[in-house]
Formats: C-alpha cells, sequence, structure tokens
C-alpha cells in the first residue's frame, strides 16, 4: 500500500504541476512548454555555475517533553522503539551543508566573474520529501537560512530525487514553492543561457536539459517488472508517462542540435553509467534499465556532460575508452549534506569493480558515513576561449584516504582534476547520409534493443524499418558514404513499388524529404474519432502521414484500383483533389503484417497556423460520441465533424452543438466553378473505382486571427484558396465573429479504397434494425428506397451506389459547405431565390425529424391556411424569400426518384435567367413559375399523391422586397424538367 501511496502521488503530477512564472527567479530561463521563445541572456563572456546534489540535511529524534532529552546524530525511529524511547522525528541541516553553503559563497566571491546559477540534482529534503503541511517549515530550517548568502541569491534549477517522490504528496509542495531562487518550474524542463560571443561572432549558448530519472527509470531494474506483477493498476500509467517524458526528451535534445548549442548538458538524480551486468554477476536491483537508450542519445547528440547525485560523493566516469564509446563526462555531486565511502553495502550495485578503471576520479575514500564533510562541482565556460572548466571542491572536513581528517578554511580543490570541456562539433557529414547516421544512432545500436521499461511501440518499428529502406536507396545516391548500409534484408514488402517511384518522382518527393521527415524527430499517433479502427501517424514536420489498413476488403481495393487512381494522378494530379500516395508497404508488427499507406498530408503547408480541421461525408448519421476541444488545444490536432460545421441537435447528436458556419464558406465564382470541376473529375473516378465512403477534408484559417498574424511568413499562401464567411465562428466554444471574415480554405479527399458492396450495405441495414430506428416489409428488407418511403432521407445513408454517392457528395461541398454569391447589393430576384433555396435544401440536412411535424400540419392544411406550415425566412439583400415546407418537398422528390442533391448540384452550378415572371435554371433543369394564392392551396391539396411524375413540384416560395408596402408578396412553384435519373447515373 505504501508504493501504491507513492506512485499515486506521482501519476497524478505528471507533467501538471508547472510554478507560477513571477515566483522563481529563473523561470524566464527555462522552457516547460512548447515554445521556444526562451533563454536568458548574460553580461560578459563567462557563464559560471556550481553542481549541488543531496542537500537533504538529515533526521533526528527528540524524545517527548515528560523525558526532557535530546538523542543528537542520526538516529532513526527503529532504534528509538527498540530501546522503548518515545521520539519524535524532526529534521535539520547537517553540520557538512552548512559547510558547503559557506564554502560556495567564499569561492563564489573570490571569482572573477559572478555566480549566474546553481544546479541542484536532487533528494533536496531527508528522508521522505516535504509534505503539504511542513513544506514551509522545512524550506525555512533547511533551505532558506542555509543558503543565505548574498551571492548564492542566484537560481537554484532544482529536479527531484527519490527521496523526495517518497513524500505522500510527491513533489508537488516542492514545485509550488515560492521562493524567489528555488526554481523548480515543472517535474522536467529545460534552461537555457546565453553568454558572450563566440569566435564565430555569435553567442555561446549553455543548454541544461533537466530530466527526473525516478519518472523514466524508477527506483531499479526490477521495478517496473514487480509493478506490473504486484500494482498493475498503476503499471501502465507509470509506463506511458516514463515514455512521455523519454519522448519529450528526445525532441530537446533534437533541438538543442537544430539550434546548434556549443554546450549542451544534462542533469538527473541517479547516476546512469551502470548499465550491464558484470560478468558470471547477477544483475543487481540498481540497475537502471531506461540507461542504455539514454546513453544512446547522450553519445549521439553530443552532450558534454551528465550531471547526477544520488550517490554521496564526488565522482567523474569517462567511459570512452569502453565498448560504448561515449564521450560525455558522468560527473556525480552528491555530497551536499553528507558523504560515504564507495565501500559500503551498496559497492556492487553502485559502483562494481569492473567499472573501477573508468573512474577518473572518486571522492571519499573514508569507510562510512560522515555528516562533517561535503562536496560540489564548479564549472566556468568561457565564450571567448570557447571552453568550458570543471573542478571538484571538498568543504567542512577533509577526507585522506587514510582516514585521517582535516579541517578546511574556506573550500578544498582537487588539483589535477580539472575536466576541460570542449564545444560540440558540427556534423560535417554528407547530406545524404547525416539523416541515415542520426537514425542509426538512435534505433540501430545494440544497447537499444527493447526491454520490458522502453519497449519499442508500433511506430517506432515502423520508423525503423522505414528508415533502412529510405537509407538503402539514400545510399546508391551518395558519392561520399563514409556509413555502411549493408545491412540484413530490410523487413518491408512493398506493393506497386515501381509506380509509386514515379508518383513521387512527379511530386519531386526524393529519398532525402522521406528521410527528412521520417527519420529526424519521433512519428505522433494522432487519435481521431470515428468508426475506422485504422491507426494514423504523422511525421513531426507534419508533411507525411503513414495510415493503417486494417481491413481486408480496404486491400482488395488497394491491389484493383490503383492503376486507375495511378493513370488520373499522373494525368491530372496537380489539379486534383484527391490525396497523393506515394508508398503501398506491408510491415510486421508483433509478428502481424499490416499494411500501410505512405502519403502526404493534405494541411502539409499550415504546421504553424490555427487551422480548423473538418472531416466530412455528405452523410448526417447519428453521432453517439462528439469530438471536444479544449481553449488549450491546438486546433491542428482535432478533426472536426459535420455537426462542428452545420451545427445538430438531438437525437442525431448527444447534445446541441451550435454551428461554425452557419452560411458556409463564401466564395467568388470563378473560384467555386474551378473547385467544382476539379471535384467532379476526381469524383468521377471514385466512382469508376465502385468505391464510396470517402471524406473531404478542407482546413480553414482565419486570416485576422492573432496567431495567423504572428506566423504569416512560415507558410505558403498560394496553397489556399482564398474566401469568407458571415456569423462564423474561429473556434468550437467561441463567440460568432463580425461578418466579413477572410478566410484561407485547403480542400483534399481522403480515404477512397472503401468498396461498395452489397455485404456492407445489407450491414449498415441490420444496424437500423437492430436499433429499431427503423422497420420494412420483409421482402423489401434490402432495398434502401424501402427506407426512404417509411420517411428515412437519403442523406442518413452511407453505403449507397458510388454514383450517387458522389453526387451527393458534390452537392454538399459545392452547394452547402462552400457557396457563391452575388454581391449583397441591388440583388436580382433570381439570385434571391436561388440562394434562398440552397440555403432552405442544406439547412435542412440532418433534420429527418422535421419531416413528421411537416406532414402532420399538412393533414390539418384544410383547416388552417397555408401559411401556417411549416416556414423559414432568409434575408437576401434587399429581398425576404420564404421557403414553405422544403423537409416534405424534399422527401417527396426522393420517393419520386428525383433526389434532392441533383436540385442542389443544379442551384449551385449557375444563375437562373428571367423569362417573362418565370425564371428558369441555365440548364433548363427547372423552372421557378409564379403562382397566386390559390393555386398554393391546391398544390398543397395534392400533394400526398407519391406516384412519380416527370414533372413534380420541388418547393413552394414567396419573394417580398424588404419593408414595402407597395409591392405584394409573390409566390412560386419550383418543378423539375429532369430527364430520367438512370440515364444521368449512367452518364459516370
Amino acid at each position: 500500500m505504501f508504493l501504491l501511496a507513492i506512485v499515486l502521488a506521482f501519476s497524478l503530477q505528471f507533467l501538471s504541476s508547472v510554478a507560477k512564472p513571477e515566483n522563481q527567479d529563473g523561470f524566464k530561463c527555462t522552457n516547460v512548454s512548447n515554445s521556444q521563445n526562451y533563454g536568458c541572456p548574460v553580461k560578459g563572456n563567462v557563464l559560471r555555475f556550481f553542481v549541488i546534489g543531496d542537500i537533504g540535511g538529515e533526521e533526528y529524534t527528540v524524545e517527548d517533553e515528560q523525558h526532557q532529552c535530546t538523542v543528537e546524530g542520526h538516529v532513526t525511529v527503529a532504534d528509538c522503539v527498540k530501546n522503548n524511547c518515545p521520539t519524535v522525528v524532526k529534521h535539520r541541516p547537517t553540520v557538512a551543508q552548512k559547510a558547503v553553503a559557506k564554502a560556495m559563497h567564499s569561492l563564489a566571491t573570490s571569482g572573477k566573474t559572478a555566480l549566474n546559477f546553481l544546479l541542484n540534482v536532487g533528494d533536496n529534503f531527508y528522508e521522505k520529501g516535504v509534505t503539504n503541511d511542513d513544506v514551509k517549515e522545512r524550506f525555512e530550517e533547511n533551505f532558506t537560512k542555509v543558503y543565505h548568502q548574498d551571492n548564492l541569491k542566484v537560481p537554484w534549477y532544482t529536479i527531484a530525487g527519490n527521496n523526495d517522490w517518497d513524500s505522500k504528496d510527491g513533489i508537488k509542495p516542492q514545485i509550488d514553492h515560492p521562493e524567489g531562487k528555488w526554481t523548480f518550474p515543472a517535474q522536467n524542463y529545460v534552461v537555457n543561457y546565453e553568454f558572450g560571443k563566440s569566435p564565430d561572432k555569435r553567442k555561446t549558448t549553455a543548454r541544461f536539459i533537466m530530466i527526473d530519472t525516478t519518472v523514466l527509470c524508477g527506483n531499479g531494474a526490477n521495478y517496473f517488472k514487480n509493478m506490473k506483477t504486484d500494482e498493475p493498476e498503476i503499471y501502465a500509467e507509470k509506463i506511458e508517462n516514463a515514455k512521455k517524458h523519454f519522448k519529450w526528451l528526445r525532441k530537446e535534445l533534437r533541438e538543442a542540435k537544430r539550434r546548434g548549442v556549443q554546450f549542451l548538458f544534462m542533469a538527473g538524480h541517479y547516476q546512469l553509467y551502470i548499465m550491464d551486468k558484470p560478468d558470471g554477476e547477477k544483475i543487481d536491483a540498481r540497475v537502471f534499465p531506461c540507461a542504455p537508450r539514454l546513453m544512446a542519445l547522450m553519445r549521439f547528440f553530443k552532450v558534454q556532460a551528465y550531471f547526477s547525485g544520488h550517490e554521496h560523493s564526488l565522482k567523474h566516469v569517462d567511459l570512452s575508452d569502453s565498448h560504448y564509446r561515449i564521450n560525455t563526462k558522468y560527473i556525480v555531486s552528491g555530497a551536499g549534506s553528507r558523504m560515504e565511502k564507495e565501500k559500503s553495502r551498496h559497492d556492487k550495485s553502485r559502483f562494481p569493480d569492473e567499472y573501477k578503471k573508468y573512474a577518473k576520479f572518486i571522492y571519499p575514500n573514508i569507510v562510512g558515513k560522515v555528516l562533517d564533510g561535503g562536496a560540489f562541482v564548479g564549472v566556468e565556460i568561457d565564450a571567448e576561449k570557447m571552453v568550458g572548466k570543471l573542478n571538484f571542491y571538498a568543504a567542512g572536513m577533509f577526507y585522506k584516504e587514510n582516514g585521517e581528517k582535516v579541517p578546511i578554511e574556506k573550500w578544498h580543490k582537487f588539483e589535477g582534476q580539472e575536466i576541460e570541456l570542449m564545444p560540440r562539433k558540427i556534423d560535417t557529414t554528407d547530406e545524404n547520409d547525416k539523416v541515415c547516421n542520426d537514425f542509426f544512432a538512435l534505433f540501430d545500436a545494440d544497447e537499444m534493443k527493447d526491454d520490458e521499461h522502453f519497449k519499442m511501440g508500433d511506430a517506432e518499428q515502423i520508423q525503423a524499418k522505414l528508415g533502412k529502406y529510405f537509407c538503402k536507396n539514400l545510399r546508391k545516391q551518395s558519392k561520399k558514404s563514409k556509413y555502411d548500409f549493408d545491412w540484413s534484408t530490410v523487413d518491408v514488402q512493398f506493393y506497386a513499388e515501381k509506380a509509386m517511384g514515379a508518383m513521387r518522382e512527379k511530386f519531386g518527393i526524393t529519398y532525402k524529404k522521406l528521410a527528412d521527415s521520417f527519420l529526424s524527430d519521433d512519428l505522433t499517433e494522432l487519435n481521431v474519432l470515428g468508426k475506422s479502427s485504422s491507426k494514423f501517424y504523422r511525421t513531426e514536420d507534419e508533411r507525411f502521414l503513414l495510415k493503417q489498413i486494417p481491413q481486408l476488403y480496404e486491400v482488395e481495393t488497394i491491389e484493383t484500383t490503383l492503376k486507375n487512381y495511378f493513370d488520373h494522378m499522373m494525368k491530372k494530379g496537380g489539379e486534383s483533389f484527391i490525396n497523393k500516395i506515394f508508398l503501398v508497404f506491408r510491415v510486421e508488427i508483433e509478428n502481424t503484417p499490416t499494411l500501410f499507406l505512405l502519403m502526404e498530408n493534405v494541411f502539409k503547408n499550415a504546421k504553424d497556423l490555427p487551422l480548423l480541421n473538418f472531416d466530412v461525408k455528405g452523410v448526417f448519421s447519428r453521432q453517439p460520441k462528439l469530438v471536444k476541444v479544449d481553449q488549450e488545444q491546438r486546433l491542428n490536432d482535432v478533426v472536426l465533424k459535420w455537426y462542428n460545421y452545420f451545427g445538430g441537435k438531438p437525437p442525431l447528436v448527444p447534445e446541441k452543438v451550435e454551428p461554425m458556419f452557419p452560411e458556409g464558406i463564401l466564395l467568388d465564382k470563378a473560384t467555386h466553378r474551378n473547385i467544382a470541376e476539379r471535384l467532379k473529375r476526381d469524383f468521377e473516378i471514385l466512382a469508376e473505382n465502385n468505391v464510396n465512403d470517402w471524406s473531404i477534408v478542407f482546413g480553414v484559417y482565419f486570416k485576422q486571427d492573432a496567431e495567423h498574424q504572428k506566423k504569416a511568413e512560415s507558410f505558403d499562401e498560394k496553397s489556399f484558396f482564398n474566401a469568407t464567411c458571415k456569423q462564423c465562428r474561429n473556434h468550437p466554444n467561441s463567440e460568432t465573429l463580425p461578418n466579413g471574415q477572410k478566410l484561407g480554405l485547403c480542400i483534399g479527399i481522403v480515404d477512397i479504397f472503401t468498396p461498395f458492396s452489397e455485404t456492407r450495405k445489407q450491414k449498415y441495414i441490420e444496424g437500423f434494425i437492430k436499433k429499431k430506428e427503423i422497420t420494412v416489409p420483409k421482402k423489401d428488407a434490402d432495398d434502401l428506397m424501402a427506407y426512404v418511403k417509411t420517411g428515412r432521407v437519403w442523406e442518413m445513408f452511407g453505403p449507397i451506389p458510388p454514383q450517387m454517392y458522389a453526387y451527393r457528395m458534390l452537392a454538399f461541398s459545392m452547394a452547402c459547405a462552400f457557396r457563391w454569391k452575388a454581391s449583397a447589393e441591388n440583388v436580382l430576384p433570381s439570385e434571391a431565390i436561388r440562394q434562398a433555396l440552397i440555403s432552405a435544401f442544406c439547412d435542412s440536412y440532418g433534420k429527418s425529424e422535421q419531416l413528421k411535424e411537416t406532414e402532420k400540419q399538412l393533414k390539418e392544411a384544410k383547416k388552417k391556411k397555408w401559411r401556417d406550415l411549416v416556414q423559414k425566412e432568409y434575408s437576401i439583400g434587399q429581398y425576404t424569400v420564404t421557403i414553405f415546407g422544403v423537409e416534405l418537398f424534399k422527401h417527396l422528390m426522393e420517393q419520386s426518384g428525383k433526389y434532392s442533391w441533383d436540385f442542389l448540384n443544379g442551384l449551385a452550378e449557375d444563375e437562373l435567367n428571367a423569362t417573362g415572371e418565370n425564371y428558369e435554371h441555365i440548364s433548363k433543369k427547372f423552372v421557378v413559375e409564379k403562382l397566386n394564392e390559390k393555386a398554393m392551396e391546391e398544390i398543397f391539396g395534392k400533394v400526398e399523391e407519391k406516384e412519380p411524375k416527370k414533372t413534380i413540384t420541388l418547393a413552394l416560395l414567396s419573394l417580398k422586397v424588404k419593408e414595402s408596402d407597395k409591392e405584394k408578396c409573390k409566390f412560386f412553384k419550383v418543378i423539375s424538367k429532369y430527364e430520367d435519373n438512370q440515364k444521368k447515373e449512367d452518364q459516370w
């Protein structure tokens, strides 16, 4: 239970405890978020800091007031109980701790340059951290009073040790502590200092990546393994937290490389130089399974030194001559309040004899534990000379190798142990090899094999296997390759490799671009809310996506349709909105062959934009779960649905959703026609391939948005169409914005390999029957039209024939989602009618429940005037247009085989021409005829006649000039002149 309490305290705080910037002096020099706008300038050419660890003081026990005596020294509660001595455990700084504080003050004063900061590497309060109850008292006694000197009032960049996590409140009390110089802004963070000028005239940068080794590594080799057995309910969360931390670390190391940081350091509590068991010995509990991974990172990214504590001593370990071949200096500075010799009960686990030859320096060499002597490390980096010097210092009492001790007046510097730190070398490897060398250093090294703690996930396995393929082909292009790329057989199978190679060549996708995107950073798994079980991964630069194809029917469709897709893309790919696929491959994950598509990200040019990302299918089906977006979430990572765009109400969605674009996105006529023609060509290909269930994805950004203004130079606006909107919102949770918002619009077509089949249609219908949403006679159970006749409308169906799906999607996108409008001034009556009809029919999508209400009122039409029927008014220019009973007429035309999307497509294509008092569509598909009031009543009296006719009424409406008493209301009916529907479908 004790372990559970500690773990829960740890879990609740993972990446959530962040201090207030105004409370901690060093916060301005740190990064605890995704922002890279951090760094602290230093005057002069020298950066100076101390490294100290394990400043936790000591516990001591006091007898109760009755006995009036004190037990001095480090006496445990168990000792007191054994001697039947009632005690209270208290805490205080040690003599050694005070001596180290005095020595650091003296050394800081003696230097030519001022001390800039300290690195405090954990175990800040013994024995079990601080709690919310005693944090104030403990800080005052053990920190503020001890380190009170003026020149120590600089930022103390702090991380937690294992003892700090042992508190019942975890490390949160320390993170929340408001003391000025105490800087502990988050569990893990980065410190960045800029100072002086290097010989190349640019600022010198020193970067310190502060990691939490308790989160990353646990408390020993079997920590996670034992938890999996003993505490399975928290095991998964702990492992996930460790992986998140590890991913963050890799990202920050890559950022350091990208920025060309000259001096790069890492700091953590645990020492991490023991990574394997000595021959013939059992692995010890202190051997950390995370160490190999961290070593691989430090070696590749050329980390100059890793600072740690935990061991109450000073050490310098150099593994450059070991089989690890790492140049990182391992520096231990864990004697901030006590010292211990290595010949102790932890000798074999902390520093086996096999590693002694790599230890360049160890202090102390005395027996047992002492509380009157301590130690620390001092570092100075000279920007002008571009060199750093690291020295070791003792304070309080100096212990010789023979056990003799000598008081130290100020400090004792260990001569002959100075370490020279040179700036990191710039990698001059051939560009074709560079990214591959990076990849192999991180994914192909022996010490990177899977283990219980950091087992490679699906994304890493895919990344590793694709990396071999990319680099193998890069090697053929490289004339200066210094790396041996002739590895074992690549464990990836490719489909249509030559055809996909031609696709890549046509669109300028080289192996170098693929390698740069896929191997320079981690793949991110996307959380896509939908019925598909596919996994999606995105490259860090957001240029490419990987989509898993889990369904066998999609695999078969790819094999049968890829040629048609390829031919279309090679001919019309520059104008096509269909997503570009550059690789089709199968890779084994956990011994299971899995198919993936590597494709271009439709929104590749919008990484830094606050982009609204919509995925719609033209289907208004029931949604059991809604996409939720909080204000802090990055919009680009959220996939929005039809109900976000148009709005939605129960029963189609669990709760009411306000529309973000109630009047659609508005385009000029030329742009609208351009998009429509390109979409229609794409839809023809998809219909020929006999697929449906594909989606249109579109990204929208608001040009007036402050975030867009900041990042306007970081993307290519040429790939976006100009647009506007009215009554729209730039976030699902925001208020409506003023009219006339300027937008950028990007469009793509995705998910193009789902075949239409009777089997899928039957499965879809079975869902209706199971949910008891609608019923039909048994003999008509497989007939979609039978369901339409019961009141179900076509836009509610998913698996409809591909030609119908294409026409419906065209209407949904080009009539409803994207609209063109004439000038708002002096609108012609014909244009007011056209726009109102589009709005009315688009508004009816997803609102089939209104049909029953309309039919109910229709039955009472003889008792009421037709004006009482369901109606909706639209204000367009100087006109008010009223549309009557649109749900009813839409349903009647669909029962007659005259689909509403055909009507919408006609309205979206072009204007209505005036012919006397009537208006005719330019293609003569339908006519708007003027009526009198009596004729309107007669039409309503006959609307229940449902037999198909060559000419049927599509809509009834009235038109009136706003606020005009002179002009009377004019009435119109819209009648179809469509040819037989089957003939139209055959044209596809």
